[in-house]
């Protein structure tokens, strides 16, 4: 889109992979939106995110070593 820009604009043409390539020499970034749901709870997703996936975490690495260990004492 960018390369088309520049085509229409000033009449250079620039594959799209130059064109990022440049842009990125300038110190130009890949900016994508964020999904936001349209009835989303921010607090909710806040308290959620301080209080239970924390816990849930620290459950998950536990497991993985757990399952580490015992694997070891088989061989």
């Amino acid at each position: 889109m960018i390369a088309w820009v520049i085509e229409e604009e000033f009449g250079v043409q620039y594959h799209p992979g130059h064109v990022r390539k440049l842009l990125h020499g300038w110190g130009f970034s890949v900016q994508r939106p964020r999904r936001v749901l349209a009835r989303a709870d921010a607090a909710a997703q806040d308290r959620w995110h301080r209080r239970i996936y924390p816990g849930l975490k620290k459950n998950v690495w536990s497991a993985a070593s757990r399952q580490g260990e015992s694997s070891r004492a088989r061989n």
